[in-house]
């Protein structure tokens, strides 16, 4: 999946832009390498925790309509009260899903995407490739938490720095102040890269 694979590079690339350059050559050329440990701590914490929540997320099983409760609809046969499909939420109800043909509990929903029903669906999110539900909806909580809360963290320990960058890149100030042996062109413009996809993150 594109979107699987465009998720774990964004990731990866934060991170290695944050503790290889940011943490590796921004800080040490800006004469603040007492900030480097500290710093390296408190992110990779919650880089971590989002992407541990993300692989939950996505490796769960969302809720679908388990086989016992298929095996029950089975055995209850008329006995079981199927309500008609309504647009709104029918309390204590089981409703007939009309894609699979099969009764479904309570506040079951189909996803067209994977097939199934799946119980409290919440959507589809092609970002994990998978869907929200009643079983992965706490982890899905989790990582969009840990993702803003990483995105902040990299933001507010690095905005001096993407600041002075970005003025430096469009030659505003000499970059005379740093200590350029340590600094190259292209670890700016990681470095920058970086904070606009954390600030794009922390955003949305």
């Amino acid at each position: 999946q594109v979107t699987v694979t465009a998720s774990l590079t964004a990731f990866l690339y934060e991170g290695f832009a944050y503790n290889v350059v940011y943490l590796g050559r921004v800080l040490p050329a800006s004469g603040k390498s007492e900030l480097i440990a500290p710093s390296l701590f408190i992110f990779n914490t919650f880089l971590g925790l989002a992407l541990w929540s993300y692989l939950r997320t996505s490796w769960a099983d969302p809720g679908i309509a388990p086989r016992e409760w298929h095996d029950f609809a089975s055995r209850a046969g008329p006995m079981l009260q199927v309500a008609p499909v309504r647009k709104d939420w029918q309390a204590g109800k089981v409703t007939m899903c009309r894609f699979c043909a099969k009764p479904r509990p309570e506040r079951a929903h189909h996803c067209t995407v994977c097939g199934v029903c799946v119980m409290r669906l919440d959507h589809h999110c092609p970002w994990i490739n998978n869907c929200v539900g009643f079983g992965n909806h706490k982890f899905f909580l989790l990582l969009v938490s840990y993702c803003f809360l990483s995105c902040l963290i990299a933001l507010a320990t690095s905005c001096p720095e993407l600041i002075y960058c970005t003025v430096v890149l469009t030659k505003l100030q000499s970059a005379d102040m740093w200590e350029e042996e340590h600094l190259r062109m292209s670890d700016t413009i990681v470095f920058l890269i970086f904070g606009l996809l954390a600030l794009l993150f922390a955003v949305l």
